[in-house]
């Protein structure tokens, strides 16, 4: 029994010993330690063994005079994608943008160059996921009016590359959407000066994921748009 009791103390102190060693590493952050924090938030995240760092009183008043955040979320508004869940993460962890259809437009690229400058946020994260309404409207944009047409014209040229991808039309979706964060991955490295000399000079990762609804797991894309 005492064995027993054990092995259980240690299945649930691992997880909460994990956080705290990717905590320790905060001072020095690297492109690498990042990605590799996130990929194990959303393990502990898949298995139901999360975590919630960052989130206690003495957290918040530390962070009330300044943040740190580890990465940039470039995020879809979507009500199932919430990133600091997700990536497991807490307060000061993330700086999360969140925009219908993850797109990199002025407002967002804006943002994402406060963190890079001011922040010295080492990634920027274009998290995607399966099944985007976003993506889905473009794809079928007939009678679609207002505001929304702006969101659906940032993510067409992403549905015509995924067209040309001959692809049975069942995976059309799942093929646009991918094709909406690499889109998007270029719009930032690219069309925006200070992420493209951050790349450059390699003080910043910018990388692809993806999230699919029903595992809750994060894909991350190989691709660097600036090898193509």
């Amino acid at each position: 029994m005492r064995m027993h009791a054990v092995r259980a103390a240690i299945l649930l102190i691992a997880p909460l010993m994990l956080a705290e060693t990717e905590v320790s590493k905060s001072a020095t952050l690297t492109p690498s330690s990042v990605v590799k924090a996130l990929r194990a938030g959303n393990l502990r995240y898949v298995r139901g063994a999360m975590v919630h760092p960052h989130a206690t009183s003495a957290d918040r008043r530390r962070l009330a005079t300044g943040q740190n955040p580890r990465a940039v979320i470039v995020g879809c508004s979507d009500s199932r994608v919430p990133p600091e869940i997700i990536f497991d993460q807490g307060l000061g962890d993330l700086f999360t943008i969140r925009v219908a259809g993850n797109i990199a437009n002025h407002e967002v690229l804006g943002s994402v160059e406060y963190a890079l400058e001011h922040l010295h946020t080492p990634v920027i994260v274009v998290l995607g996921h399966e099944k985007c309404g976003a993506v889905s409207a473009a794809l079928h944009p007939e009678g679609i009016e207002g505001r929304i047409r702006e969101l659906l014209d940032a993510i067409h040229p992403a549905v015509d590359r995924a067209r040309t991808l001959h692809h049975p039309e069942s995976a059309l979706l799942h093929d646009a959407v991918e094709a909406n964060v690499d889109l998007q991955l270029h719009h930032l490295t690219d069309d925006d000066p200070v992420v493209h000399e951050g790349v450059i000079h390699k003080k910043v990762l910018v990388i692809g994921a993806i999230y699919d609804l029903e595992t809750g797991r994060v894909r991350f894309l190989d691709s660097n748009p600036l090898s193509h």
